[in-house]
């Protein structure tokens, strides 16, 4: 094998392996973020916006109260699926600003990239040892 190939090989594996780890790390930074600075309430879907370019997608529009005060906002994460009129729905909102918030529906969309991205991580750290050994 020539010293060109290895290197290219290397250089290709490395690379997916620090960008598995970089799209892992951020999601866990996401999730203790929303972890330590968000609050859960449950709202109601009072309605929704659909955007049918490239695909169908859904923004609800969420109605919830903090404190008394009663807040009716069209949510700016879109879905593949389309929630029901009045379905209720678990909202994280900002300690500091209750009007911004994420569905709970984002937070498992998180935790399932985390998961994709830390397998990646592992076939290619696997893989990377596997052809180390191959080549010796």
């Amino acid at each position: 094998m020539t010293l060109f190939k290895y290197l290219s090989m290397r250089l290709f594996f490395s690379s997916i392996v620090f960008f598995s780890f970089m799209v892992s790390f951020s999601c866990v930074f996401t999730l203790y973020k929303i972890t330590t600075e968000y609050y859960t309430v449950q709202a109601a879907v009072i309605d929704y916006q659909i955007k049918k370019s490239p695909a169908h997608s859904y923004f609800p529009k969420v109605k919830y109260s903090v404190e008394g005060r009663v807040y009716t906002i069209l949510s700016k994460s879109s879905s593949n699926t389309k929630y029901s009129i009045g379905e209720p729905v678990t909202l994280y909102y900002f300690k500091d600003d209750p009007s911004t918030f994420f569905l709970a529906y984002d937070i498992d969309r998180q935790w399932f990239i985390l998961g994709v991205f830390f397998c990646v991580f592992m076939v290619f750290h696997y893989g990377s040892f596997l052809y180390n050994a191959a080549i010796k």
